[in-house]
């Protein structure tokens, strides 16, 4: 699961590039259907969160429970079954996303054959964790495994759901965006961040050789998130009653509290670390929380009447999502991602540069597709609010943000590539290691061994 979800975000992240610079060269690769740009960005979103992002997280929290809980998991090959049924499934909505079997729906963009895998292939693995998570031997319940749990019992409800009503066509009209938005909205901001959240709730204090700076705070940005952030999500949709819309700000001030709470946690655990040298893997985390406690403030500020009007038809809450999702989510995964594989394979990274040269690119690259997008978002809903500025002249002042953009999307094409490369020089060295594959055709008495 680990080594197939960076596959799946480098190949995602390579499609993102694709269309970025089709936004600046339209006739780029024009002459294949499969690769316009609508069909790259459905794609590249899919590929992030359902190839990379979900996998990542029920990898790492397959492994905190068993870790957390001193147990073995039970069934194991069901564990790979549904890995592989999950991967399959992640194959075929990429193969539909680029032959046009597009559902037009963001964050669910795929049709229903790619939904039913995916949805089977979450079942198995999440009953085999819940199993593990009964089987424990310690019964303390650290903050990890609250926000692991949830995510196990929270995206086969929300999904079903959300699959049942918008792709078997049960919706029409204005209940499709609501139903649609609230998925996003609890995907994103629930399951989604609550891996990333729990996997960061155990590695800071690991990593930095310290105790969890405050058990309250914990309590309070967990209870935060479960009930206020899938009230969210509406700021920037415009065909839902006006209600929903102020529902969803205040929902996101009080998630913005709670994301606040949770970052300062992290930094206040790690400060106390006063050893002159740190684990590498804790720059990811420390890199995360600086960007979880921005989209909070931004997120916040953006969802002011004096301001969501303005921002509304722009991309400042594309530049939003960007920071949540590659931003703390991501390089969250990341961070956990270079601990958990040297754990499994008992073996440190082969290359001290290689590890440094992925960690610098991925966060140049998510910065620089991020706050030019925030950035553009703010100048361009001045020049559309303005009468005077006509309307192409505010369009071109996105360009050359966009063009910053495709050189982040660049950098963290090419960390991510860096970083499969070393995870496979990992895994052959610890197969060299375990297995001693030499010893097969070492001729001994009697015959070759």
């Amino acid at each position: 699961m680990v080594g197939a979800s960076v596959l799946w975000l480098l190949l995602g992240s390579a499609l993102g590039l694709i269309a970025s610079v089709k936004m600046h060269g339209p006739h780029f690769l024009a002459d294949f259907s499969f690769l316009t740009y609508g069909r790259l960005v459905f794609a590249q979103n899919a590929l992030f969160l359902y190839g990379f992002a979900l996998q990542a997280g029920l990898a790492v929290a397959l492994w905190l429970i068993a870790r957390l809980g001193r147990s073995v998991i039970p069934n194991a090959t069901l564990v790979s079954a549904g890995a592989i049924l999950w991967n399959i499934g992640v194959l075929a909505a990429l193969l539909l996303i680029l032959a046009g079997e597009t559902t037009g729906l963001w964050r669910l963009e795929f049709p229903a054959p790619a939904a039913m895998t995916l949805f089977i292939a979450f079942i198995v693995i999440a009953i085999i964790a819940l199993m593990n998570l009964k089987a424990r031997n310690v019964q303390t319940m650290y903050p990890s495994l609250w926000f692991a749990q949830t995510g196990l019992f929270w995206f086969p409800w929300v999904f079903a759901g959300a699959t049942y009503l918008l792709l078997f066509g049960l919706l029409r009209g204005s209940a499709v965006p609501v139903i649609a938005g609230w998925y996003g909205q609890n995907f994103v901001g629930v399951v989604l961040s609550g891996f990333a959240l729990g996997a960061a709730y155990y590695f800071v204090p690991k990593l930095s050789n310290q105790p969890l700076h405050s058990h309250a705070l914990a309590v309070f940005g967990f209870w935060t998130v479960i009930i206020f952030a899938p009230l969210g999500g509406f700021s920037n949709v415009s065909a839902v009653p006006r209600w929903l819309t102020g529902l969803s700000a205040v929902s996101q001030w009080v998630v913005s509290v709670g994301m606040l709470a949770n970052a300062y946690n992290f930094y206040c655990t790690w400060k106390a670390d006063r050893s002159a040298s740190s684990s590498p893997g804790l720059s990811y985390f420390k890199a995360s929380t600086g960007m979880l406690a921005l989209w909070a403030v931004l997120g916040a500020w953006g969802t002011l009447p004096s301001n969501s009007n303005t921002l509304m038809f722009t991309h400042f809450h594309t530049g939003l999502s960007v920071l949540l999702e590659y931003g703390f989510i991501g390089l969250t995964l990341l961070g956990s991602l270079t601990v958990v594989a040297t754990t499994l394979m008992k073996l440190e990274w082969p290359s001290a540069s290689f590890s440094k040269a992925h960690l610098i690119l991925s966060i140049l690259g998510v910065a620089v597709m991020s706050f030019p997008l925030c950035a553009v978002g703010m100048t361009h809903g001045l020049a559309l609010a303005d009468p005077s500025v006509p309307f192409l002249d505010a369009v071109k002042r996105t360009f050359p943000m966009f063009a910053l953009t495709t050189i982040g999307l660049l950098l963290f094409c090419i960390g991510q590539a860096l970083f499969l490369l070393h995870f496979v020089q990992l895994a052959v060295k610890s197969f060299v290691s375990c297995c001693r594959p030499i010893e097969w055709i070492t001729p001994e008495k009697g015959g070759s061994k």
